[in-house]
């Protein structure tokens, strides 16, 4: 679902109202909208495709998952998802309150409701340069921490990245970024087949603005410290 420019696609559309609603605290029944971000190089810089999954679980044990534009759709306001047999499995309202985002509507059938604590972080958050700690030097008695940049996400949405630690930061010519869970995944940055390179995106104390390393738990940092830099 790309975006042309001045244009929004449904799953974009979509993007503030990412989070977990419980609709029955009883049965933990709830509604799930997820979303995230395909982002590719192009010869005019890069080039977005937006993505939109819902998942309904009206029992707390079961559920079914649809995607934005396969079965479900979005208005920029009202939720729609299909039974499959002509009618509607979930119509779902959304509006903005002063303790976040709440839904409202029908879910099977029954009359629901419920607000989410969680929200999307939109990817310019992340902005800067991560680094990675090196082994710690000796200088006159004193420890010193070596750091090199390891990620660097750019304001047009392009990122740098190296696999080596101190090598050169090369462009990124794919990657995914989750919305509600602040996961990038850089594609096409191994060997030939394998996964994306994940970072969970994150904040820490001392540190400011980090991302985890999801294979070794090495934490990159945006802020350089003279003290030992925590795993995740």
């Amino acid at each position: 679902m790309s975006s042309a420019p001045g244009q929004t696609s449904q799953a974009q559309a979509l993007i503030p109202y990412t989070g977990f609603y419980v609709v029955d605290a009883t049965t933990n029944a709830f509604v799930m909208v997820d979303t995230h971000e395909v982002w590719t190089a192009s010869p005019t810089g890069g080039q977005s495709q937006y993505f939109g999954t819902i998942t309904l679980c009206p029992d707390g044990v079961t559920s079914n998952k649809f995607e934005i534009g396969g079965g479900a759709s979005f208005d920029g306001t009202t939720l729609t998802v299909s039974d499959g047999q002509g009618g509607a499995a979930a119509t779902l309202s959304f509006s903005s309150t002063s303790s976040g985002v709440s839904l409202s509507g029908t879910l099977y059938g029954a009359q629901v409701k419920g607000t989410t604590p969680f929200g999307p972080v939109l990817l310019p958050l992340w902005t800067g340069t991560y680094y990675q700690q090196g082994a710690v030097e000796h200088h006159g008695g004193l420890l010193h921490y070596p750091y090199t940049p390891a990620l660097q996400v750019n304001p047009d949405g392009s990122m740098l990245y190296t696999a080596t630690q101190g090598g050169e930061m090369k462009p990124v010519s794919s990657y995914w970024y989750d919305y509600g869970m602040f996961v990038i995944g850089l594609m096409g940055v191994g060997a030939a087949g394998s996964p994306p390179k994940l970072y969970e995106m994150g904040t820490s104390s001392g540190w400011g603005r980090v991302a985890g390393d999801a294979d070794s738990g090495v934490m990159l940092v945006s802020l350089q410290l003279q003290q030992l830099a925590p795993n995740l």
